[in-house]
């Protein structure tokens, strides 16, 4: 019988996935994370709708040379949506806070329908 994760465990799989997929820049595996409908918001940027959109940020990155952590403080689910805040984490330091959505999908797994970034410390 297959072992059921609980929504945290799920968020921390899921974000060490797609920051593994950052660090490599798959900007593939970073579109699969998202839904066809997501927006992407930081400050000082346009709102960027649509997975298309947000994966043309990601294309000109190139790969990084400092592996990101996604430190995950809040996760609260309702429905087929489960909300992570947490920090964005670079060498041991605070580089930016984060609110993502998720949404789940039909075959139960999540994708992000909105990830906005909040500038750092």
């Amino acid at each position: 019988m297959e072992e059921v994760m609980d929504v945290r465990e799920e968020i921390e799989s899921f974000n060490a996935a797609f920051a593994a997929a950052l660090a490599r820049h798959d900007v593939d595996q970073i579109g699969q994370c998202y839904t066809d409908d997501a927006v992407f918001l930081t400050t000082g940027m346009a709102t960027v709708h649509g997975r298309s959109a947000i994966v043309e940020l990601f294309e000109p990155a190139g790969e990084s040379s400092a592996a990101i952590e996604f430190d995950s403080e809040r996760t609260l689910e309702g429905g087929d949506l489960v909300v992570d805040i947490g920090n964005i984490v670079r060498d041991g330091d605070r580089q930016a806070r984060y609110v993502v959505v998720h949404r789940r999908q039909t075959d139960g797994s999540l994708k992000l329908v909105a990830d906005i970034v909040l500038p750092g410390s």
